[in-house]
């Protein structure tokens, strides 16, 4: 008997309450014994989840949908937020998002890697028994939202008849496996030799009037960010996507994260920030998120670099990537995150697809949108094409 498979198809109970403030304490209890049997990720642990939840807690109706085994130890655990809207300002759709709000104030934070948070081998169980208990007990929901997912995620296959998922490719993510180099040159000598002669040439430039110093932060972290915030406030000055820095909301999360030592796993979960400066010249930071084994380039805050040969970016993370192979032989991945910028391309070996999901429930509303959709991706491809 394949005991694998026997998990992973077994039936499970769900459930699905409404939760206030007052409960989030039971909730970080089951959380926490949960997070111990799943793949770990900074973005559903208890350290990001419970800094995200008080914060968005007051002003939205929170839902938590666990599933049980049939001797109720817990399996998976989510939180929906619900959200009113129009669909192209006419139809009104009752929304779900996991782990975000659907406001772009709250979800400034910017969760990736998001999914139910699943007990090891019951991915495949879990997702299946969930969406069957939400299409029977949520039937006003016409939309459920995940944002920036990636690995075992919801597919169609775990949908029943009534829903259908819509899937949009977002950006790769890119990764470097640290445990493959033993130093900075060994690790160069992997990549192309073009990024190999910039990161070189970029940090011979940066040592030409001092040294440069990078500085590892492990307490005090918001206090190095906000140093350096002005940096990547002017960088993302007027355009699509402004700096979280110049958001209250993101300001004070972050805050938070950082400040959340007292979590007794806070030895494998916490963050780091990079601080790197030559002689008396700040050029800035870059703040990570860890998680065991696993360190993730969230932001940097970097000065304007005049001179064009000199890539300030490749430089901080090729000394960053120098440091923990030298420092930390117990974190092996340096995880870039989604996006398809050409320095992640340039420093990374490894990529993985992200993409957003929406899982509909077939309806009249769900038939309007795709139909308005559909005409709509169809004539910004007609424009585009008479543009070139």
């Amino acid at each position: 008997m394949n005991i694998h498979n026997s998990i992973e198809h077994q039936p499970l109970q769900v459930k699905c309450i409404e939760i206030s403030k007052s409960e989030i304490p039971s909730i970080q209890q089951k959380w926490l014994i949960l997070a111990e049997k799943t793949e770990t990720q900074f973005f559903l642990s208890w350290r990001w989840i419970a800094n995200w939840l008080n914060q968005v807690i007051d002003d939205n109706k929170i839902v938590l949908v666990s599933a049980h085994s049939y001797t109720s130890e817990i399996i998976a655990l989510g939180l929906f937020v619900e959200k009113k809207s129009n669909k192209l300002g006419l139809i009104p759709c009752t929304q779900w998002f996991l782990h975000r709000t659907g406001k772009r104030n709250y979800d400034q934070i910017w969760i990736e890697n998001n999914n139910f948070l699943i007990a090891k081998g019951y991915e495949e169980s879990a997702l299946t028994n969930i969406w069957r208990y939400l299409s029977q007990s949520q039937p006003h929901v016409d939309e459920f939202i995940i944002s920036v997912s990636k690995g075992k995620t919801t597919n169609q296959k775990h949908l029943p008849n009534s829903y259908s998922l819509y899937k949009s490719d977002l950006h790769s993510g890119y990764k470097v496996n640290l445990h493959n180099y033993k130093d900075l040159n060994d690790y160069l000598s992997q990549l192309s030799k073009n990024t190999r002669q910039q990161v070189n040439r970029s940090i011979s430039l940066l040592n030409k009037s001092a040294a440069i110093e990078l500085k590892i932060w492990n307490t005090d972290q918001f206090s190095i960010l906000n140093k350096h915030k002005h940096l990547h406030i002017k960088k993302w000055k007027n355009t699509n996507t402004p700096s979280g820095f110049s958001n209250p909301l993101f300001e004070e999360f972050h805050q938070q994260l950082n400040s959340a030592q007292d979590f007794a796993y806070s030895q494998n979960i916490y963050t780091l920030v990079a601080e790197i400066n030559s002689g008396e010249a700040i050029l800035g930071c870059a703040y990570y998120l860890v998680d065991h084994g696993h360190i993730y380039f969230y932001l940097a805050c970097l000065s304007k670099i005049e001179n064009n040969k000199l890539k300030l970016g490749l430089a901080i993370h090729a000394k960053v990537i120098e440091w923990l192979i030298l420092n930390k032989p117990e974190i092996n991945v340096y995880d870039f995150l989604a996006g398809d910028a050409r320095y992640k391309k340039s420093l990374a070996q490894t990529t993985e697809a992200y993409c957003n999901l929406i899982i509909y429930k077939k309806n009249y509303k769900y038939l309007l949108s795709v139909t308005f959709k559909s005409i709509k991706d169809r004539l910004w491809k007609i424009f585009n094409n008479y543009r070139a």
